[in-house]
């Protein structure tokens, strides 16, 4: 019953803040979907590719669609490091479609306590335009709770986190992303997320952008 109650509970905690932040003054609103595969050759070696449409407000109008290419090797169980290749195409469909190609390295440090687990995660990118390149560094914390099972659902857990992205080229940091979400597997194979997360974003020296993120989450590991 515990584990049932908890449920409605993180979905409450996902309308508390979307209907905080609705109060912002905000660009616009976004939906994030994301399908992700991965296949282990080993307990330490994992392919994964993902796929990632990003929209605005109605659905109509893209945002972005990547897909990302890459290995996760566990060291440790306390540290996983990843590459990984991206192709991006943002304002899809318009006359401002823009390509990129991004290859990232990431190394994510993993401990847990009890039902708390964490997530320290360091990544570099390497992103090449049409017109320039450009190097950025992101820094993300993500700290989850797990929750009892039910028949119907394993593994619960609610999180929180939080991604600066840092713009080495123009030394300074212009993008902030929180989330608050719940993850949890329908089968032995199958996982789902969603989320509300915010963006707070600059293009100078003032964080003008302020945007809230409606995200759902599939994947699928073998």
């Amino acid at each position: 019953m515990k584990a049932f109650r908890a449920v409605p509970v993180a979905f409450m905690l996902l309308l508390v803040c979307v209907n905080g932040a609705s109060a912002l003054d905000r660009t616009d609103n976004k939906l994030w979907l994301a399908q992700k595969v991965s296949y282990a050759f080993s307990p330490a070696l994992r392919a994964r590719l993902d796929f990632n449409e990003r929209f605005y407000a109605d659905a109509s109008r893209w945002e972005e669609f990547y897909v990302d290419a890459a290995f996760d090797y566990s060291l440790s169980k306390l540290l996983v490091v990843s590459p990984v290749y991206r192709h991006v195409k943002a304002k899809m469909n318009s006359a401002d479609e823009l390509r990129e190609d991004r290859f990232h390295f990431n190394i994510d440090v993993r401990p847990s306590a009890g039902k708390w687990s964490f997530s320290f995660r360091s990544r570099y990118e390497y992103r090449i335009f049409s017109d320039k390149i450009k190097h950025r560094f992101t820094e993300r914390l993500k700290v989850s709770y797990a929750l009892a099972s039910l028949k119907w659902l394993s593994d619960p857990s609610v999180y929180f986190s939080d991604e600066l992205y840092y713009d080495i080229d123009l030394n300074r940091a212009n993008n902030n992303e929180t989330h608050l979400g719940f993850e949890y597997s329908l089968g032995r194979n199958t996982a789902m997320e969603i989320y509300y997360g915010h963006e707070t974003k600059r293009s100078g020296p003032a964080w003008e952008f302020n945007t809230d993120i409606v995200g759902v989450e599939t994947a699928l590991r073998f």
